[in-house]
């Protein structure tokens, strides 16, 4: 179990900072879960306020451990976000 004070540390957003090269970032997170979603949302906020570009994906009516096993299949909402955000698709 973490010490008091340790979970801050352990934190993605305590890290965050400008100027450190850090690449865009992709968030893959479950929409139906508010506490993923609002720390999803936190990081994309905090990342874009260092000025990192980051994309959050909200999927929906599905879970963690779907997401990740989906991802690679063909017509996955994930996969398709996942290749959006690496330009991997043609534009219109």
């Amino acid at each position: 179990m973490p010490q008091t004070g340790e979970h801050v540390d352990f934190s993605a957003v305590t890290h965050v900072r400008a100027g450190k090269g850090t690449p865009p970032f992709l968030i893959l997170h479950v929409a139906g879960h508010p506490d993923t979603t609002s720390q999803a949302q936190r990081l994309a906020t905090v990342l874009g306020q260092a000025g990192v570009p980051a994309t959050v994906y909200a999927g929906r009516e599905t879970t963690h451990a779907k997401i990740s096993a989906d991802i690679g299949l063909s017509g996955d909402p994930a996969t398709t976000a996942i290749a959006d955000f690496m330009g991997l698709r043609p534009g219109p």
